[in-house]
C-alpha cells in the first residue's frame, strides 16, 4: 500500500499513538433516532440520524469491496477501498451504528463483518469531500496535494486537514476478536473464517438542522415506511438533500421537480425549506444554481465556499412554476404567500426580489426566439457544454446542444407561470406580464422544430436490428407498429440544428407542467404503452431513452443500458409520468379515444412500477433479458461497463408519496 500511497503523493506518516474517541452524541430532542436499512444488489446500505449526528454507511460486497461513510454535514465523509480478492467478500453491519460526538467532533461507530476472505488489504482511503470520494471512484484520482496521516497502534487512525484548513477528518479501523491488524496498518486477517472490524468516522463539518419525520408530511402522504425514511434522512431546513451518498447536498433541479411532485403532502415548513433554498442561491441574473460546492470542495478549485454552479438551463425554467403551483393552487401557499416573499435571503434582498429576477431571467431568455423563430434562436446549453438539462451526462443529450425539454415545454410553462405571478399583489407588474403572453404565443410552436417521423416500413427494420442485437423478443414491439409513421420529439438537437433520432421520456414534464393537445396526448400515451423496442415500455420500468430509430452506430451505441442516461429505468421520470397522466386526466376536455389512450398507458406504466416497487427510492436502474427467465432489474453501477452508480435515497425517488396508483376494481 505505501508503494500506492507515495505514487499519488499522499505523505504517510506511522506513530505510535492512543486513539481518542469522543463521547456519545446526544439524543434528538423529542424523537428517536432515524435508522433504516436498503440493500440494492451487493450494496448494503445503512442510513441513521440522531440529533446533531446523521450519516450513510456503504457496505459494498463482492470482489472489489468499498465501504464509504457520507455525512450531511459538509457534504463530507470517508471511503476505503480494498484490493481486489479472488472469491466474492460479503460485508455484514453486526449490530447498530452508534452516533458519538463531543464538541464539534460528530460521527459514527460500527463493527463490520467480512466473510468470504481471510484478508482484507486497504488500497486507498479517501477523506474529505464527497465530491472527490466521488470523483475518485470514476477516475482513482486524487487532488494534487491531498494529504493522509497514518497512525498506527493496536488500530489503524488515518486522518486529515480540510484543503482550506478548516475542519478535520478521521477514520479509525480497529480489529476486533482474532483479526489482526499488518504493521503498517495496511492489512486486517483472520484464520477464523471471517474478518471484524470497528470503524469509526468522524468530522467537524456543520451539522444541518433536521426536520422532523412529524413535520415533514400532511395525514394525505401515502402509508410508505422506506420512503418516508428517505424523504426524512434529505431533509433540512437549510435545504432539501438531492440523493445519498453521492449527492448529500443541494441541487436546484432535484429540489424543484421533488417539491413540485410532492406538493399536495409536504407542510408549509418543508415546502418553504424547499422554495427558499432554491431563491437564496439564486445569481444575480437571477438563475437558479444547479448544484452548491461547500465544505473543501472549492478551496482544490481555488474558490470561497459555498460557490454556486450556474450551468444547468432547465432548472432556470422551473421556479416560477412550482411558485405558482404553490402561491395559486395550495390553500396554504396562497395564505402565507405575503409572508414567504417578504423574507430575506442572506444578502439582504427580499424572497419578492429574487422573484422578480428570476422571472426577467425566463422573459430575457425567451426574447430571441420570440423575435426570431428559428433554430438558431432556440436555447442551447451554455458554450460548449454537452450538459444543460436533467440529462447532464456526456452522452445524456447525445451531444446535442438545444435541449427538447427545455425548449418545447419548460420555457413555455415558465412564461405561462410569469403571467400568472405578475397577476399577484406581491409581484405585479401588468407590463412584463402583457410581455410574457405575447412570448408565449410564439414560443407554443417551439416543439415542431424536433419533431421526428419514421415510415413503418423503415420503422420495423430498425427495430428487428435492435431486438437482434439486444437479444430481447421483437414480436409485439412490431405488432405495435400500425401503418403511420411512428413520429416523436427528438432528444435534443444538434449543433447543427438536426434532430437527433432517440424515443424518451421527457414527454413527461409536459404532463405535468402543461396542457398538451389531444394528438399529442394520444402520442405520449403510446409511447409510454410500446413495449421496447417500439417504445420506452419494459416489465421493469419505463426507460428513459430508447435508441432504436437511430440510425447512426455511435448514436445507438451512447443510449445502451450501461449509459447514466441511456436505455435505463429512473424512478422519479416514472412518477413524473403517472403524476402527469393522472393531472391529465382531471381535464374536461379530451375525447374518448384520448382518455382511453391515457388510461391504457396508465395501466401500462403501473404495472412497471408495481414490479419495482422495492427499488422505488433508487436513482435508477438498468435491465437484462434471458429467453427462459424474461427481464430482470439489474441495479445500476454494479456490472462491467455501467458508467456510474445509483443511490440507494434520491429525493425525487420518494415523490410516490404524493401519487397514489389508478383506482382500481
Amino acid at each position: 500500500m505505501n508503494v500506492v500511497l507515495r505514487r499519488i503523493g499522499i505523505v504517510t506518516t506511522l506513530l505510535l499513538i492512543t486513539m481518542a474517541v469522543p463521547g456519545p452524541a446526544q439524543p434528538a430532542p423529542g424523537g428517536s433516532p432515524l435508522a433504516f436499512f436498503i440493500r440494492d444488489g451487493d450494496i448494503d446500505n445503512h442510513f441513521f440520524r440522531d440529533g446533531t449526528v446523521a450519516a450513510h454507511l456503504l457496505l459494498r460486497s463482492g470482489t472489489s469491496p468499498r465501504i464509504v461513510i457520507a455525512f450531511p454535514a459538509g457534504n463530507s465523509g470517508a471511503a476505503l477501498w480494498f484490493a481486489a480478492t479472488e472469491r466474492p467478500v460479503v460485508f455484514a453491519l453486526d449490530g447498530a451504528i452508534t452516533p458519538i460526538g463531543d464538541g464539534p467532533d460528530r460521527g459514527v461507530a460500527a463493527t463490520i463483518v467480512a466473510r468470504g476472505s481471510t484478508r482484507l488489504a486497504m488500497t486507498q482511503p479517501v477523506l474529505g469531500s464527497i465530491r472527490v470520494i466521488r470523483d475518485y471512484m470514476h477516475t482513482r484520482r486524487l487532488p494534487a496535494g491531498l494529504e493522509h496521516r497514518r497512525d498506527i497502534a493496536a488500530a489503524a487512525s488515518i486522518s486529515r486537514r480540510s484543503a482550506d484548513g478548516q475542519h478535520h477528518y478521521r477514520l479509525d479501523i480497529e480489529p476486533v476478536g482474532d483479526t489482526r491488524l499488518s504493521e503498517d496498518g495496511t492489512v486486517l486477517a483472520s484464520d477464523a473464517g471471517e474478518i471484524r472490524f470497528r470503524l469509526c468516522a468522524i468530522t467537524d463539518e456543520q451539522p444541518l438542522t433536521p426536520i422532523p419525520e412529524q413535520a415533514l408530511l400532511t395525514p394525505a402522504a401515502a402509508a410508505d415506511p422506506r420512503a418516508r425514511q428517505v424523504l426524512a434522512f434529505l431533509s433540512y431546513d437549510e435545504k432539501l438533500l438531492a440523493g445519498s451518498w453521492r449527492f448529500l447536498t443541494y441541487f436546484g433541479r432535484d429540489t424543484l421537480i421533488s417539491t413540485r411532485l410532492l406538493l399536495p403532502v409536504l407542510t408549509p415548513r418543508t415546502i418553504e425549506a424547499a422554495l427558499g433554498s432554491v431563491l437564496e442561491r439564486l445569481s444575480p441574473a437571477g438563475e437558479v444554481a444547479h448544484e452548491e460546492d461547500i465544505g473543501e470542495f472549492p478551496a482544490w478549485r481555488g474558490e470561497q465556499a459555498p460557490a454556486y454552479d450556474y450551468k444547468m438551463i432547465d432548472d432556470d425554467f422551473m421556479l416560477a412554476p412550482v411558485l405558482a403551483q404553490y402561491f395559486l393552487e395550495t390553500s396554504p401557499g396562497a395564505g402565507r404567500r405575503a409572508a414567504f416573499l417578504a423574507r430575506t435571503t442572506a444578502a439582504g434582498h427580499s424572497y419578492a426580489e429574487a422573484v422578480r429576477r428570476n422571472l426577467q431571467q425566463v422573459l430575457a431568455s425567451a426574447r430571441p426566439y420570440a423575435a426570431e423563430p428559428g433554430v438558431a434562436t432556440l436555447i442551447h446549453t451554455q458554450g460548449d457544454l454537452a450538459v444543460g438539462n436533467w440529462r447532464d451526462s456526456e452522452e445524456g443529450l447525445g451531444g446535442g446542444r438545444i435541449p427538447y425539454d427545455v425548449n418545447a415545454i419548460l420555457v413555455p410553462a415558465a412564461l405561462a407561470a410569469a403571467i400568472r405571478l405578475y397577476e399577484l399583489p406581491e409581484l405585479v407588474d401588468s407590463v412584463r406580464a402583457a410581455e410574457a403572453e405575447r412570448l408565449l404565443a410564439v414560443w407554443r410552436g417551439a416543439g415542431e422544430h424536433f419533431e421526428v417521423a419514421v415510415e413503418p416500413e423503415e420503422a420495423r427494420k430498425r427495430i428487428e436490428r435492435y431486438a437482434d442485437a439486444l437479444r430481447i423478443p421483437a414480436e409485439q414491439a412490431l405488432n405495435a407498429i400500425g401503418d403511420e409513421a411512428v413520429v416523436f420529439p427528438a432528444v435534443a438537437l444538434d449543433r447543427r440544428g438536426r434532430p437527433l433520432p432517440i424515443m424518451h421520456s421527457d414527454d413527461a414534464f409536459g404532463l405535468l407542467f402543461s396542457s398538451p393537445s389531444r394528438a399529442e396526448l394520444r402520442r405520449i400515451a403510446g409511447h409510454i404503452e410500446r413495449p421496447l423496442p417500439a417504445g420506452l415500455w419494459t416489465p421493469v420500468g419505463i426507460v428513459v431513452a430508447n435508441p432504436t430509430y437511430a440510425v447512426e452506430p455511435e448514436l445507438r451505441a451512447s443510449f445502451s443500458r450501461e449509459h447514466y442516461h441511456g436505455a435505463v429505468v429512473w424512478s422519479w421520470q416514472q412518477a413524473m409520468a403517472a403524476s402527469g397522466i393522472a393531472r391529465q386526466l382531471e381535464r374536461r376536455d379530451l375525447d374518448a379515444t384520448t382518455r382511453a389512450a391515457l388510461k391504457r398507458a396508465e395501466e401500462a406504466l403501473w404495472r412497471a412500477i408495481d414490479a419495482t416497487f422495492d427499488s422505488r427510492t433508487s436513482e435508477l436502474w438498468s435491465w437484462d433479458y434471458d429467453p427462459q427467465a424474461g427481464w430482470k432489474l439489474v441495479p445500476f453501477g454494479q456490472r462491467s461497463g455501467h458508467q456510474s452508480e445509483s443511490n440507494a435515497a434520491q429525493l425525487w425517488s420518494t415523490v410516490y408519496l404524493a401519487i397514489p396508483g389508478p383506482r382500481r376494481p
